[in-house]
């Protein structure tokens, strides 16, 4: 095993100021570089242009497929939170509807005040057989005499805005007609 060679290009030898010596400086010529024949040249440089040409492309795939994992990382996060706002949404709009329903059947009169309004409204003479009560309205089915006193009595409160749902149908053997009337409740003042 040989020891590594170093070159040295120049030697100066200088004593520090204030004692007696002497400034030895000798200079040694370096030796000549070797020259690579241009044949080695010309197949380095080729290496040199093809390893450019095969990294440039491949740090750019590369960087690209880095750039698309990031954007998938981040559209992934976009629609589990696009998720979470729609299940967040589904639950308002249950909420809203529940708190509808809950305001509209605060709003109008308990239906046992509608009956009994309905009964004290109506004369003796006209029978209802049905009666329906929705959150906004009330539509009344029966026979009477006189339905356009019936319609006349019912625009009293709660009840606004009587009218006919159907024709009135008269009957032969009751001489009574049949009617129809659906009535707008009054939301209660609070």
């Amino acid at each position: 095993m040989s020891a590594p060679k170093i070159l040295i290009s120049s030697i100066r030898c200088q004593v520090e100021a204030g004692h007696q010596g002497f400034d030895f400086s000798h200079s040694i010529p370096p030796k000549a570089k070797r020259r690579l024949p241009w044949r080695q040249l010309w197949v380095i440089e080729l290496l040199a242009g093809a390893a450019v040409l095969f990294l440039g492309p491949l740090c750019f795939a590369v960087w690209l497929d880095i750039e698309a994992a990031e954007l998938e990382s981040q559209r992934a996060d976009l629609a589990m939170q696009a998720r979470s706002a729609l299940e967040l949404r589904k639950q308002l709009t249950r909420e809203t509807e529940g708190q509808a329903a809950l305001l509209a059947r605060w709003s109008r009169p308990p239906t046992t005040v509608l009956l009994e309004t309905l009964a004290k409204t109506l004369q003796d003479d006209t029978w209802l057989f049905s009666v329906e009560v929705e959150p906004s309205e009330v539509t009344v089915r029966g026979f009477a005499k006189d339905v356009p006193s019936v319609l006349h009595r019912l625009e009293i409160a709660p009840f606004s805005f009587p009218e006919l749902a159907a024709p009135i149908v008269h009957q032969q053997d009751s001489g009574r007609d049949r009617f129809e009337v659906r009535l707008r409740l009054e939301a209660k003042a609070r």
